[in-house]
């Protein structure tokens, strides 16, 4: 055998082993369909043509309460998505002009399942599940295709139409790995890379780590502020730990306990609604176990 063929062989022998003792079965749970957790990020790269290309990377950097229920707070550029995993069995998002959550993914309903996803009537649902190997990950995942669902009503028996049209998109989510693909009519935006659960996969180009996950606790100042009856309060921790966020009165007597609780690493927000409480100044105070701030609110009713 050729020595160039020999050393170019070798090498791609040494950076597969270099790949795979840096993701290790314990970092990437291939369990897990939808891997939402504090500081994940995932890459892709989006054609629009052949001319034109460009990144989209997308980062869980907080979560947050809504309804009573737990969702990581995903960003896009200055965009946010609010979703959260059920069971592992489904994926919830939280659309913030309804005030409503909707099945975005659904991992257990069989193929050529279709559901409702907004108010509007657009249909959403999985058309195939397949046995897949990401190049990036080199192994052999399951992954699922779900697509935009069109029901054509002329028909005397509605028709389903899955092939995805100029408008149509469809996602390939990949167990272990979350979305791993997606097309939008004739564009294809493919997975370059990510970072889960500390794991580092392929090559994330232009990604610094979020100013939401910095090193130091952030206090924000709560908005609206002067509120009635209700307003919102953000906090950031750069290690998960113990957090409580008490709230006092003017004279300094606590009147409520808005959080105590181990929090994940990250951005917070909680809603305090004051409907219970008369007219007037407010401390809401963040406490940790080497951290105290307090910040003052004005409720008028």
């Amino acid at each position: 055998m050729p020595l160039y063929i020999l050393n170019n062989i070798m090498k791609k022998i040494i950076v597969f082993i270099i790949l795979w003792f840096s993701c290790t079965t314990a970092q990437i749970d291939t369990t897990v369909w939808y891997p939402l957790q504090i500081g994940n990020i995932w890459q892709y790269s989006y054609y629009v043509s052949i001319s034109e290309s460009f990144y989209l990377t997308f980062e869980v950097v907080g979560d947050t309460l809504i309804n009573g229920k737990t969702f990581y707070k995903i960003k896009n550029n200055d965009k946010y998505q609010y979703q959260r995993l059920e069971n592992n069995e489904k994926v919830w998002e939280y659309n913030t002009f309804s005030g409503h959550e909707y099945v975005r993914y659904d991992f257990v309903s069989p193929d050529r399942s279709i559901w409702n996803i907004d108010p509007i009537g657009k249909q959403y649902g999985i058309y195939q599940t397949f046995p897949d190997v990401v190049s990036i990950y080199g192994d052999t995942s399951i992954s699922k295709v779900f697509n935009n669902v069109y029901i054509k009503t002329s028909s005397t028996k509605p028709d389903t139409i899955w092939s995805s049209m100029a408008d149509g998109l469809a996602i390939v989510v990949t167990k272990g790995l979350g979305i791993t693909e997606y097309g939008q009519g004739i564009n294809q935006c493919s997975f370059v890379g990510a970072k889960i659960n500390g794991c580092k996969l392929g090559v994330l180009t232009n990604v610094e780590e979020s100013p939401e996950l910095s090193a130091s606790i952030k206090l924000n100042q709560n908005y609206p502020n002067p509120f009635n009856p209700s307003t919102v309060i953000e906090f950031y921790i750069p290690e998960s730990g113990f957090v409580e966020l008490l709230l006092y009165n003017s004279l300094g007597e606590k009147v409520d306990e808005l959080l105590n609780r181990n929090l994940l690493r990250g951005s917070h927000q909680i809603t305090f609604d004051g409907s219970n409480l008369p007219s007037g100044v407010y401390f809401y105070v963040l406490r940790t176990t080497n951290y105290f701030n307090a910040k003052k609110m004005l409720l008028v009713k």
